[in-house]
């Protein structure tokens, strides 16, 4: 199966492709640095500079739908 077609399936809202070969899920990021995310699991990711704007705009509209619901 190739990234694009995994894309396609893959739930919009809560992933996102940050590099040719790598889709991140939302919910297990722990912190983002200098465009370096790091996961749950301690793993470092590197954001491509070509999808760092989108990246954050995507992950900064999850971060407000998942405050809105805890509230």
């Amino acid at each position: 199966m190739l990234y694009r077609e995994i894309e396609e399936k893959m739930d919009q809202e809560t992933c996102y492709r940050v590099h040719r070969s790598v889709i991140v899920q939302f919910n297990y990021i722990v912190q983002i640095k200098n465009n370096i995310i790091t996961m749950e699991d301690g793993q470092k990711i590197q954001i491509s500079r070509m999808k760092a704007k989108k990246f954050h705009e995507k992950f900064s509209d999850y971060m407000g739908v998942k405050y809105r619901r805890e509230k």
